[in-house]
């Protein structure tokens, strides 16, 4: 047996064909029908009035980082980033002309913590501040607004993995000024490759939707700032169809979530959490232990029963030296963590061999 830790959600070849066969018909590959009805399903589950939909994840952060320069939203070129997280968030701020300054998360949500913030608003002259929410848990974004407004900072997210996410019981994704998703392969709908900015600006919205299109219609700034982030029709289809399936998805990934942290809190194991007990997307469950030799013990021993994992998320600050604040909380969770098999591809039966398995290790060691 083997079980992968992620696979994306695909619909059957008939259900694709069917609308491929709609794209062959137009002739149109780029800013097509499916392009508005995309718009218009992510705008319903996010709750947000605009919706610009880009090739990548990474590129949505990037012109969001650029078009908040561009509308004078942001003056300085200094972003505050957390240091647990995906290097391409630190890629957008790159690629747009900020510099990073990376700060610690919590224990319990593993997003930016407020006193870490707080700190640095107070002994830097950023004005901006990117929160992510890793796998599924919005960050605590009453308190980061709150921290935010007292320093005339600007909030935005990277929400990549956590489209249907709620806090609060509002669907995320209009919480800060702007939120970005991403629909890479093992998101919990894909489009192959792609992304969105979701904002209630409609300034903001016009420059983005101008800057994706190589930055026609905004002058000299919008071809200097401007590329091409149109995704195509074709992307679209995978993820127009994997839309019409998203709650499914994501019940099914908390019922996954809950059925692992019932089984193994009782024996030690901690679980990421949120200050709300709004149900968990888990783009990924992840388990997290103490003693980092021995998530690297259990680690081995589920690659033996055929069972992939992961540990996630190298520190931005392992791979850069850049300004930033002690991160001990990063390099816990990066030792001590362990990602899970989650997702549609999971049975129950195989989940349940997974949780005898750990339990096996467990009474082993």
């Amino acid at each position: 047996m083997r079980t992968r830790l992620a696979e994306p959600y695909l619909p059957t070849v008939s259900e694709f064909n069917e609308v491929i066969r709609e794209i062959w018909d137009s002739r149109i590959l780029t800013n097509g029908a499916l392009l508005e009805r995309v718009r218009n399903n992510l705008r319903k589950i996010i709750g947000a009035k605009y919706v610009t939909l880009t090739s990548t994840g990474t590129h949505a952060l990037e012109l969001l980082l650029r078009s908040l320069k561009l509308t004078g939203r942001v003056k300085g070129d200094l972003a505050i980033i957390p240091d647990y997280t995906f290097i391409a968030t630190l890629n957008a701020v790159y690629r747009s002309g900020f510099k990073p300054i990376i700060i610690d998360v919590t224990l319990k949500s593993w997003t930016i913590d407020p006193d870490s913030l707080n700190r640095a608003l107070e002994e830097t002259e950023a004005d901006l501040v990117i929160a992510v929410d890793p796998f599924g848990f919005p960050a605590d974004y009453d308190l980061l607004l709150e921290i935010c407004e007292k320093h005339s900072a600007v909030l935005v997210s990277d929400s990549s993995e956590s489209l249907g996410a709620k806090y609060r019981g509002v669907p995320l994704g209009t919480q800060a000024l702007a939120h970005t998703f991403s629909f890479s392969p093992t998101k919990i709908v894909t489009a192959g490759e792609g992304g969105a900015i979701a904002t209630n600006d409609e300034e903001l919205a016009f420059t983005l939707e101008k800057l994706r299109d190589y930055g026609r219609g905004l002058g000299d700034k919008g071809i200097k700032n401007g590329t091409n982030s149109r995704i195509s029709e074709i992307n679209l289809a995978i993820l127009y169809l994997g839309l019409k399936k998203l709650s499914d998805l994501i019940e099914l990934r908390y019922k996954q979530y809950m059925r692992y942290r019932d089984r193994l809190e009782p024996l030690g194991f901690r679980f990421q959490d949120q200050e709300e007990k709004e149900p968990a997307v888990s783009y990924t469950v992840a388990i997290l232990m103490d003693d980092a030799q021995k998530v690297s013990n259990l680690r081995n021993f589920l690659i033996s029963k055929g069972i992939e994992t992961k540990q996630y998320f190298l520190p931005l600050t392992s791979l850069i030296m850049e300004r930033h604040y002690p991160t001990p909380n990063s390099y816990k969770l990066f030792r001590g963590s362990l990602a899970l098999p989650t997702g549609h591809h999971l049975s129950e039966e195989e989940q349940e061999e997974i949780l005898k398995a750990i339990s096996i290790w467990f009474r082993e060691h």
